[in-house]
């Protein structure tokens, strides 16, 4: 982790996180689950039976393995938004669209992270704003549609 950079995306942790980055270096280096899970982090996850993928706003793709990106015989659609401050357009979906053979991305215009969630309700709107709400004019239920068109239109070409 590069939590000494904190201007650098990779090193900010979401609002919604209730630990620190140190907890999450501690944690990774002394929880005897997450030792030997790093400790596979090489491994071969491969599953026969996912033929196509489509990932929505991913993040940590600095954190990913390149070899491994590259060996993704499937199809994979990226979807982001170009305003997301949690899943960084240029550290997370363009440079994983590069490292994945043959992958697309979408970028949409306008939309954060967080619009990909629910619109929320009105204790939502009043208690969890970052989470559901959006920049003026932007409404949540077009791009939700917008979204899943562009998923269903991928899986129905490559499934």
């Amino acid at each position: 982790m590069k939590k000494n950079e904190p201007d650098n995306p990779i090193a900010k942790l979401p609002p919604e996180a209730k630990f620190t980055m140190d907890e999450v270096e501690e944690f990774l280096t002394t929880d005897p689950v997450a030792m030997e899970s790093i400790r596979h982090a090489n491994n071969s996850f491969l599953d026969p039976r996912i033929k196509a993928a489509c990932v929505m706003a991913p993040v940590l793709v600095p954190l990913m393995n390149a070899d491994s990106l590259r060996a993704i015989q499937v199809p994979v659609k990226i979807i982001t938004g170009d305003m997301d401050d949690q899943s960084v357009l240029e550290e997370n979906g363009i440079p994983l669209s590069k490292a994945i053979p043959g992958a697309s991305v979408a970028i949409l215009k306008n939309v954060s992270h967080y619009t990909f969630l629910s619109e929320g309700n009105v204790l939502g709107k009043l208690f969890a704003r970052k989470y559901t709400t959006d920049k003026f004019g932007i409404k949540r239920d077009k791009i939700h549609a917008e979204a899943g068109k562009l998923a269903v239109d991928f899986f129905d070409m490559n499934l």
